[in-house]
């Protein structure tokens, strides 16, 4: 993503050497090897896969990179913004709003403190 330039500002880059895979069959492997230079690319995803992160993890990530890489903006996924953390959290709000905190009983508000820790 060319964010580090080497020699620039008296900073000497060096990167860890990897062997990257020719396939998708085969995986990246550490070298365990400091060398001089920025890194072409991160094994980062790479990684993460021979790791056992879920697909899906990687996938977004993957698509994260790739806006990253052309400068775009990366958007939120839909079910994030409007899944059931999207209900669950408007209507903790909508009831935050709603509630007379002064006449609220005590059960309620338990209730209440239990529901906003079911959101997180």
């Amino acid at each position: 993503m060319n964010l580090l330039k080497d020699g620039e500002n008296g900073i000497k880059a060096y990167q860890m050497a990897v062997q990257f895979p020719e396939t998708d069959d085969e995986e990246a492997l550490p070298l365990f090897k400091l060398q001089d230079g920025v890194a072409a690319s991160s094994a980062g995803l790479i990684c993460a896969k021979v790791s056992g992160v879920k697909q899906a993890v990687i996938d977004r990530a993957g698509e994260i990179v790739s806006a990253m890489k052309e400068g775009e903006q990366v958007q939120p996924l839909p079910e994030v913004l409007y899944g059931e953390l999207f209900e669950s959290t408007f209507s903790l709000l909508w009831a935050l709003r709603e509630t007379d905190w002064n006449q609220a009983s005590e059960e309620y508000i338990h209730g209440f403190l239990d529901a906003a820790l079911d959101c997180t």
